[in-house]
């Protein structure tokens, strides 16, 4: 599923296809004040960055704000067990 809303730079990038599925989906909920996208694959997530070895949180950025006239801004994706969480936030 994830190959259909992202490209393959993207997937190879990603620590995890689960990780940047929860990425693209926080984004997309962070667009809405702004000019949101239309669908999840119209957002490109990059600059993946993990900021610990103990940890199993890693950090990302929307690579093409400037399509949708948002301020920049920073997402962090944590997994515990089987569950996986991302949060996303403009104006960072």
């Amino acid at each position: 599923m994830i190959e259909r809303v992202s490209t393959l730079e993207e997937v190879h990038a990603s620590p995890h296809p689960s990780y940047l599925w929860a990425a693209k989906e926080a984004a997309f909920k962070a667009f809405h004040p702004f000019r949101p996208p239309l669908a999840v694959s119209q957002i490109k997530i990059g600059s993946w960055e993990k900021h610990s070895e103990l940890s199993q949180a890693e950090t990302f950025r929307v690579q093409n704000l400037v399509d949708f006239e948002a301020p920049s801004g920073m997402g962090c994706v944590i997994k515990e067990d089987a569950s996986v969480l991302a949060v996303f936030v403009l104006g960072l």
